[in-house]
């Protein structure tokens, strides 16, 4: 039976690109996540946008050579995030296979 889901949508900055990149860039998608799942009524889905975990990178080469294998470091973090508030998190993502 279908049924009504609230959305929330995330857009930021990412952190800038240096020492220790991905770390800094997934903890700022996880506190945007935790910030999503206070607003009221609580969202059941949380969208981030494309190449979330890389951008900021200065190249393309850059975030592609950044990607990460599912499960990752990424995922594993807003998974995390997701179970603790009873959510999903959309993460588009390059990613690395194996």
């Amino acid at each position: 039976m279908a049924r009504w889901i609230r959305v929330s949508t995330v857009s930021y900055t990412p952190v800038e690109a240096g020492e220790n990149f991905l770390e800094r860039q997934r903890e700022k998608l996880a506190q945007l996540a935790e910030l999503a799942a206070t607003a009221r009524p609580k969202p059941d889905l949380v969208l981030f946008p494309e190449h979330c975990n890389v951008s900021g990178l200065p190249t393309m080469e850059a975030q592609m050579e950044a990607a990460e294998p599912v499960p990752g470091p990424t995922t594993e973090r807003l998974s995390e995030v997701a179970v603790k508030h009873n959510m999903y998190i959309v993460v588009p993502m390059p990613t690395r296979d194996g």
